[in-house]
């Protein structure tokens, strides 16, 4: 009885360590109820859908470095005019986390040889936190997407609330 108690105890006390490390508030997302505020008017190029923000400002698709944490927000409907985001606050309906595989290098096999590479037979990833927005004034903004960095899986790391604000400057914030 002894034993099945302190089994029970120890169960406990470890179920209490991992619910702290995952509540960690610099691992947090957005929950249904947060805000996001949209502060200075954002335009959606045309042909695309949305529109990247990293270190504070607005990049081109073709010219965010993957390898820095990074925003974007997208629009419902694919217009060939730029589409504008206008200042206001926005609901988050629901947020969850995804993880992405970007690169993967397949076996390299040497001519005739048999031998294969495995040291590069790796993937590449990205943790992603994706943000579903709703606006009354404006329906055809979907939701917020930030990124982490490219790196192999054992170098990944989730983007925190930090990252997301760094990334957003003063284009837009973020209130849990």
């Amino acid at each position: 009885m002894i034993r099945y108690l302190a089994v029970v105890c120890a169960l406990f006390l470890l179920h209490g360590c991992r619910v702290g490390a995952i509540s960690d508030p610099v691992h947090a997302i957005p929950t249904a109820g947060s805000v996001v505020e949209i502060n200075r008017k954002l335009t959606v190029p045309g042909g695309q859908t949305r529109v990247f923000l990293q270190r504070g400002r607005v990049v081109a698709k073709a010219k965010f470095d993957r390898y820095y944490p990074s925003c974007n927000f997208e629009v419902w409907k694919l217009r060939q005019e730029p589409t504008a985001i206008h200042p206001g606050s926005f609901v988050v309906s629901k947020a969850g986390r995804d993880i992405n595989q970007v690169v993967s290098l397949e076996n390299i096999k040497l001519a005739a040889l048999g031998w294969r590479r495995h040291d590069d037979d790796h993937a590449m990833i990205m943790h992603t936190v994706h943000i579903y927005l709703q606006s009354a004034n404006q329906p055809n903004v979907y939701r917020l997407t930030c990124r982490g960095w490219l790196a192999v899986p054992a170098e990944a790391e989730r983007p925190t609330i930090s990252d997301m604000r760094e990334a957003l400057g003063g284009y837009a914030s973020i209130r849990l």
